[in-house]
């Protein structure tokens, strides 16, 4: 939780709330795992909630009705992993206008089909995946790809990464489970986000094959 004080703060409807996360050579830090987290402002002696969220990303902004306060801080009331938070910042910006987020999404039963691969494209006993997710994935949650050969065989799914915005994420936001990989999707989601997981598949025989999209947990 941090707090921030000045001796006094005027929080007009036009406000842009940014919390930045810890970043170092391009690698997204724990801080992308904030699930749940509430923001307050100390409004005449009391603490006040100015705004809830559910994700924070690399960076998050927020807006939120006028209110006179004297201290504004930052309550993370769920996370993935531990947060490194770097800054929390308050602006008055004239004019502001909300950026547009995608629209939400329910999580439904039946897969969805996102890739195919095929026994040509085996090299070595493996083949590589690369799936991109920015259309399937719309708001913050848990996710998995299922893995589906079109015969039976064993496979081993190795090397799963994520990409934001062309950025690796930490390795524990996509996890491999059998013949699922797990994403856990914590950042923010507007309609610029671009979203991709790769991944191999290694078989000792070459097939064809397919992955299914699948929500499990929206936040």
């Amino acid at each position: 939780m941090g707090t921030t004080r000045n001796r006094y703060a005027v929080i007009r409807p036009s406000l842009v709330l940014v919390v930045k996360k810890s970043q170092r050579h391009q690698t997204v830090k724990p801080a992308y795992g904030v699930l749940l987290y509430v923001i307050e402002g100390l409004s005449r002696g009391k603490w006040v909630e100015l705004i809830k969220g559910s994700s924070v990303g690399r960076k998050k902004i927020d807006y939120f009705d006028e209110v006179e306060v004297s201290a504004v801080r930052l309550n993370i009331t769920k996370a993935a992993a531990k947060p490194l938070i770097r800054s929390l910042s308050v602006y008055y910006v004239d004019n502001f206008i909300p950026f547009k987020t995608k629209q939400s999404m329910r999580v439904w039963a039946r897969p969805v089909e996102v890739t195919t691969w095929s026994k040509e494209m085996f090299k070595n006993g493996k083949v590589q995946v690369e799936v991109e997710l920015s259309n399937n994935i719309n708001v913050s949650g848990q996710y998995k790809l299922l893995v589906i050969p079109d015969e039976e065989t064993d496979i081993k799914i190795d090397n799963p990464e994520i990409y934001y915005q062309g950025t690796r994420a930490l390795d524990e936001f996509v996890v491999v489970s059998e013949n699922k990989t797990n994403i856990n999707q914590t950042a923010q989601i507007t309609d610029k986000s671009k979203i991709i997981v790769k991944f191999s598949i290694e078989s000792n025989i070459p097939h064809n094959g397919k992955v299914e999209f699948q929500p499990a947990v929206i936040y």
